[in-house]
């Protein structure tokens, strides 16, 4: 299980380093952060070994500098689905939950 970072973590680089203008020169050596957002399923992916693993951690670490996002109810499905499985994994789920910014649903009617 690999580490992400929240959204809003620097990765270490000045802001400065992070603000170039638009049609700079400069802008190709700038890495930016992608924003991913991962479902439940996803995320179990991420703690067990299952189908896809292996293609969705590669996939993840080609990314630059990943920041995953998932919604508020990933943390209740991603504990209860790896607790079910194994009980002893808990602390892994809940360390990669740690990593993932939560975005809240809007259940207003449209």
């Amino acid at each position: 299980m690999a580490a992400w970072r929240k959204a809003g973590q620097r990765s270490g680089r000045g802001a400065a380093a992070q603000r170039v203008p638009r049609g700079d020169a400069r802008r190709a050596d700038v890495n930016f952060s992608v924003i991913l957002y991962c479902d439940s399923s996803a995320l179990v992916k991420l703690v067990f070994e299952e189908p896809e693993s292996t293609e969705l951690e590669a996939w993840l670490g080609s990314q630059t500098e990943p920041v995953l996002i998932s919604n508020v109810l990933a943390h209740t499905e991603v504990v209860r689905a790896v607790a079910r499985t194994d009980p002893d994994a808990v602390h892994l789920a809940t360390d990669l939950l740690a990593a993932v910014s939560v975005v809240e649903l809007d259940v207003s009617p449209r």
